[in-house]
C-alpha cells in the first residue's frame, strides 16, 4: 500500500511518508545490519525476552510466552512514533556514527 493520489498534475499526497532512492537505500542497509546482528547474537545463544508494547501487550499473542522467561513489570521496549524526517535523520546519524567507528579501527 502506497499512500499516494494521483491528480491530473501527478502524484499528490503522501509525500511525507515516501522515500527517494538514497533514502532507500539507507532504510535497507539498517534493516541488513539488524538482520546480521540478530543472526549473530542467536548463532551465539544469546536469545532474551525483549517485547514490544505499545496499545497492546504484544506477550498476549506471542507463541513463546512459556519459555521466553519475561515477568511482568520488566523493561519492554516501545514502539516509537516516529515521522519520516526522524527516521531519516536517525539513519544518517547510524551511518555517520558507523563510518566514524570504521576509521578508527
Amino acid at each position: 500500500y502506497i499512500p499516494v493520489k494521483i491528480g491530473k498534475n501527478g502524484p499528490t499526497g503522501g509525500k511525507d511518508t515516501l522515500f527517494n532512492l538514497a533514502e532507500m537505500g539507507m532504510i535497507f542497509r539498517s534493516i541488513d545490519e539488524l538482520l546480521t546482528q540478530m543472526a549473530v547474537t542467536l548463532h551465539r545463544g544469546e536469545i532474551e525476552y525483549n517485547p514490544a508494547m505499545d496499545k497492546y501487550n504484544a506477550c498476549e499473542y506471542c507463541p513463546y510466552i512459556s519459555v521466553c522467561g519475561y515477568e511482568e513489570g520488566k523493561n519492554c521496549r516501545q514502539i516509537l512514533k516516529l515521522t519520516k524526517d526522524e527516521v531519516m535523520e536517525e539513519l544518517k546519524n547510524r551511518e555517520k556514527e558507523e563510518s566514524e567507528n570504521a576509521k578508527v579501527d
